[in-house]
């Protein structure tokens, strides 16, 4: 594997982690009515537009330079699609619709705002397709890297997967319980 091979295939698993840590954080945060300050509410936004985004960066559009087609070569490929497909399997979901959905939300909510409220989202998109899909991939271009000194500084598959990132996602949820309590007397700044 070529220097610059290495380079690309850490962006990307750099790329699927912020997608992952950002489902993790959304979940964790869970804004709700309650939440007075509009910080919470912005928080949850930003989290989700970067999720939606990161997961563009390796499914979007086939010319984005860290899609995950240019990574591997045609002939692992097709086992690679039909490992994203069952990935969804649970969710009752085929990929391209996965893929439709979340590139319409990312073009007419994320990156662009289409003024038509009848052709944009009205609600926020599904985050455990988002985090299947890049997890099978992380797990993919973990495997390509073997090794200390390619993967030094990425987490483990197995430090990411499911059950795992419920225990993070409950310790950053108490970590969103000391900030709500902290914050509870605080009103927002005048608009």
């Amino acid at each position: 594997m070529t220097d610059e091979e290495i380079r690309k295939f850490r962006e990307a698993a750099q790329i699927i982690l912020t997608l992952l840590r950002c489902i993790s954080m959304k979940r964790a945060l869970h804004v709700t009515e309650r939440d007075e300050l509009n910080f919470f509410r912005l928080y949850d936004g930003c989290l989700m537009d970067v999720a939606a985004i990161s997961w563009c960066k390796i499914f979007g559009t086939d010319a984005e330079e860290s899609h995950w087609k240019k990574l591997f070569p045609e002939d692992e490929r097709r086992q690679i699609r039909s490992e994203l497909q069952s990935s969804l399997e649970n969710l009752n979901l085929k990929f391209g619709d996965l893929w439709e959905e979340t590139v319409s939300y990312r073009n007419k909510y994320v990156s662009h705002l289409c003024l038509d409220k009848n052709q944009r989202p009205s609600t926020h998109i599904d985050l455990a397709p988002l985090q299947a899909t890049g997890f099978t991939i992380y797990e993919k271009v973990f495997e390509k890297l073997k090794g200390p000194s390619k993967t030094e500084g990425l987490s483990h598959p197995s430090e990411i997967s499911n059950l795992r990132l419920r225990s993070i996602e409950e310790h950053w949820r108490k970590i969103a319980m000391l900030a709500r309590d902290a914050t509870k007397n605080l009103k927002d700044a005048p608009s």
